[in-house]
Protein backbone atom coordinates (compact mmCIF):
# COMPACT_ATOMS: atom_id res chain seq x y z
CA UNK A 1 0.00 0.00 0.00
CA UNK A 2 2.84 2.18 0.68
CA UNK A 3 4.15 1.73 -2.33
CA UNK A 4 0.73 2.69 -4.43
CA UNK A 5 0.42 5.37 -2.38
CA UNK A 6 4.02 6.72 -3.09
CA UNK A 7 3.26 5.94 -6.93
CA UNK A 8 0.20 7.97 -6.91
CA UNK A 9 1.85 10.76 -5.18
CA UNK A 10 4.47 11.19 -8.11
CA UNK A 11 2.33 10.86 -10.94
CA UNK A 12 0.65 14.08 -9.02
CA UNK A 13 3.54 15.88 -9.49
CA UNK A 14 4.71 14.99 -13.08
CA UNK A 15 1.57 15.37 -14.89
CA UNK A 16 1.06 18.99 -14.63
CA UNK A 17 4.53 19.37 -15.79
CA UNK A 18 4.04 17.36 -18.61
CA UNK A 19 0.92 19.60 -19.76
CA UNK A 20 3.18 22.54 -19.13
CA UNK A 21 5.59 21.51 -21.93
CA UNK A 22 3.03 20.89 -24.50
CA UNK A 23 1.37 23.80 -24.15
CA UNK A 24 2.01 26.22 -27.14
CA UNK A 25 2.54 30.10 -26.05
CA UNK A 26 1.00 32.52 -28.13
CA UNK A 27 3.04 34.99 -30.30
CA UNK A 28 4.36 38.26 -28.81
CA UNK A 29 3.90 41.46 -30.97
CA UNK A 30 5.18 44.58 -30.25
CA UNK A 31 5.39 47.92 -31.89
CA UNK A 32 8.14 50.17 -31.62
CA UNK A 33 7.99 54.11 -31.95
CA UNK A 34 9.77 56.06 -34.13
CA UNK A 35 10.52 59.67 -34.72
CA UNK A 36 11.19 58.56 -38.57
CA UNK A 37 7.50 57.74 -40.81
CA UNK A 38 7.07 53.92 -40.89
CA UNK A 39 6.93 50.79 -42.92
CA UNK A 40 4.37 48.36 -41.66
CA UNK A 41 5.30 44.81 -43.14
CA UNK A 42 3.05 42.00 -42.52
CA UNK A 43 4.58 38.82 -41.34
CA UNK A 44 3.50 35.91 -39.31
CA UNK A 45 5.74 35.80 -35.96
CA UNK A 46 6.78 32.66 -34.08
CA UNK A 47 6.48 32.51 -30.21
CA UNK A 48 10.36 33.39 -30.06
CA UNK A 49 10.08 36.68 -32.81
CA UNK A 50 8.87 39.75 -32.20
CA UNK A 51 7.62 41.61 -34.89
CA UNK A 52 8.37 46.08 -34.49
CA UNK A 53 8.03 49.08 -37.11
CA UNK A 54 10.95 49.70 -39.38
CA UNK A 55 12.12 53.43 -39.80
CA UNK A 56 11.38 54.52 -43.19
CA UNK A 57 15.33 55.14 -44.28
CA UNK A 58 16.32 51.22 -43.19
CA UNK A 59 14.66 50.00 -46.44
CA UNK A 60 14.49 49.98 -50.04
CA UNK A 61 12.91 53.33 -51.53
CA UNK A 62 11.49 53.16 -55.46
CA UNK A 63 13.73 55.11 -57.98
CA UNK A 64 13.65 58.61 -58.40
CA UNK A 65 12.29 61.59 -60.78
CA UNK A 66 14.52 63.97 -62.36
CA UNK A 67 13.39 67.76 -63.72
CA UNK A 68 15.54 69.48 -65.72
CA UNK A 69 15.16 73.02 -66.59
CA UNK A 70 18.03 74.92 -68.44
CA UNK A 71 20.41 72.25 -68.34
CA UNK A 72 19.70 72.39 -64.67
CA UNK A 73 18.59 69.07 -62.63
CA UNK A 74 16.89 68.15 -59.69
CA UNK A 75 16.47 64.31 -58.60
CA UNK A 76 12.98 64.29 -56.87
CA UNK A 77 12.16 63.75 -53.20
CA UNK A 78 10.19 60.88 -52.35
CA UNK A 79 7.40 60.69 -50.68
CA UNK A 80 4.58 58.86 -49.68
CA UNK A 81 4.40 55.41 -52.06
CA UNK A 82 3.40 51.61 -52.30
CA UNK A 83 5.55 50.00 -54.92
CA UNK A 84 7.08 46.64 -55.58
CA UNK A 85 10.57 46.85 -54.91
CA UNK A 86 12.49 43.57 -56.00
CA UNK A 87 9.97 40.76 -54.88
CA UNK A 88 8.96 42.81 -52.36
CA UNK A 89 5.71 45.16 -52.29
CA UNK A 90 6.55 48.08 -49.63
CA UNK A 91 4.27 50.71 -48.36
CA UNK A 92 5.43 54.29 -46.88
CA UNK A 93 3.01 56.73 -45.95
CA UNK A 94 4.12 60.58 -45.46
CA UNK A 95 2.19 63.52 -43.82
CA UNK A 96 4.20 66.01 -46.52
CA UNK A 97 5.36 66.52 -49.63
CA UNK A 98 9.50 65.72 -49.69
CA UNK A 99 11.34 67.92 -51.68
CA UNK A 100 15.01 68.07 -52.18
CA UNK A 101 16.46 70.31 -49.98
CA UNK A 102 18.48 72.39 -52.36
CA UNK A 103 16.08 74.46 -54.86
CA UNK A 104 15.97 75.05 -58.57
CA UNK A 105 15.77 78.81 -59.82
CA UNK A 106 14.43 78.84 -62.74
CA UNK A 107 12.73 81.93 -64.87
CA UNK A 108 8.94 81.23 -65.89
CA UNK A 109 7.75 80.87 -68.40
CA UNK A 110 9.82 77.99 -69.32
CA UNK A 111 10.05 74.41 -70.45
CA UNK A 112 10.97 71.67 -68.50
CA UNK A 113 11.74 67.45 -69.06
CA UNK A 114 10.36 65.55 -66.39
CA UNK A 115 11.94 61.64 -66.47
CA UNK A 116 10.38 59.02 -64.43
CA UNK A 117 12.28 55.94 -63.75
CA UNK A 118 10.55 53.58 -65.57
CA UNK A 119 10.84 52.38 -69.24
CA UNK A 120 6.98 51.87 -69.91
CA UNK A 121 4.42 54.72 -69.78
CA UNK A 122 2.44 55.30 -66.32
CA UNK A 123 -0.84 54.26 -66.01
CA UNK A 124 -1.81 57.53 -63.94
CA UNK A 125 0.56 60.91 -63.76
CA UNK A 126 -0.73 64.50 -62.55
CA UNK A 127 1.85 67.76 -61.69
CA UNK A 128 0.69 70.27 -59.33
CA UNK A 129 2.44 73.65 -58.38
CA UNK A 130 1.89 75.10 -55.14
CA UNK A 131 3.06 77.89 -53.79
CA UNK A 132 4.70 78.06 -50.26
CA UNK A 133 6.95 79.93 -47.90
CA UNK A 134 9.28 79.10 -45.17
CA UNK A 135 5.68 78.84 -42.80
CA UNK A 136 4.98 76.18 -44.62
CA UNK A 137 7.95 74.22 -43.63
CA UNK A 138 7.47 71.08 -41.38
CA UNK A 139 10.86 70.97 -38.94
CA UNK A 140 12.64 67.92 -39.74
CA UNK A 141 16.17 67.08 -38.97
CA UNK A 142 16.96 66.00 -42.31
CA UNK A 143 20.27 66.63 -44.23
CA UNK A 144 19.24 66.61 -47.86
CA UNK A 145 15.31 66.91 -47.61
CA UNK A 146 13.23 69.49 -46.72
CA UNK A 147 9.35 68.66 -45.85
CA UNK A 148 5.90 70.44 -46.66
CA UNK A 149 2.54 70.97 -45.39
CA UNK A 150 1.84 71.46 -49.53
CA UNK A 151 -1.50 69.15 -49.25
CA UNK A 152 -3.41 71.71 -47.18
CA UNK A 153 -2.67 74.59 -49.86
CA UNK A 154 -4.74 75.27 -53.39
CA UNK A 155 -2.37 74.47 -56.82
CA UNK A 156 -1.90 74.75 -60.09
CA UNK A 157 -2.48 71.84 -62.50
CA UNK A 158 0.32 71.67 -64.83
CA UNK A 159 -0.38 69.79 -68.09
CA UNK A 160 1.44 66.26 -68.32
CA UNK A 161 0.34 63.55 -70.37
CA UNK A 162 0.90 59.46 -69.80
CA UNK A 163 5.01 59.45 -71.05
CA UNK A 164 8.01 57.77 -69.12
CA UNK A 165 9.33 61.14 -70.33
CA UNK A 166 7.71 64.45 -71.42
CA UNK A 167 8.27 68.05 -72.10
CA UNK A 168 6.38 70.33 -69.49
CA UNK A 169 5.70 74.20 -70.33
CA UNK A 170 5.57 76.13 -66.55
CA UNK A 171 4.52 79.70 -66.21
CA UNK A 172 4.01 80.44 -62.69
CA UNK A 173 4.38 83.62 -60.04
CA UNK A 174 7.35 84.44 -58.11
CA UNK A 175 8.12 82.41 -55.05
CA UNK A 176 8.68 79.13 -53.95
CA UNK A 177 7.32 76.70 -55.61
CA UNK A 178 6.70 73.07 -54.85
CA UNK A 179 5.98 70.64 -57.80
CA UNK A 180 3.57 67.44 -55.86
CA UNK A 181 3.83 64.69 -58.68
CA UNK A 182 2.02 61.41 -58.43
CA UNK A 183 2.40 58.84 -60.36
CA UNK A 184 1.24 54.88 -60.93
CA UNK A 185 2.39 52.34 -62.79
CA UNK A 186 0.35 49.11 -63.03
CA UNK A 187 1.87 45.71 -61.92
CA UNK A 188 4.35 48.41 -59.74
CA UNK A 189 2.49 50.29 -57.37
CA UNK A 190 2.21 54.69 -56.85
CA UNK A 191 4.82 57.25 -55.57
CA UNK A 192 4.52 60.93 -54.53
CA UNK A 193 7.02 62.43 -55.66
CA UNK A 194 8.33 66.11 -54.84
CA UNK A 195 10.45 69.01 -56.14
CA UNK A 196 11.09 72.59 -55.19
CA UNK A 197 11.72 75.55 -57.41
CA UNK A 198 12.38 79.02 -56.73
CA UNK A 199 10.49 81.16 -59.87
CA UNK A 200 12.53 84.28 -60.55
Amino acid sequence: MKNISLLVAILGILLPLVACDTATAEPTVTATETSEPIATVTATATPTQVATATPINTIPKPSAAVLVIDGNEQVAGIGTYCWMIGERGLCADYLGVITPKVLLEIESPVTATLRLPITQAPSRISLTAIQVSDADEMKADRIDERIWYAHELEGQQLMVILSAEQKVDIDLSRGLQVLNLMTAREGYGDVVYGFLIDVK
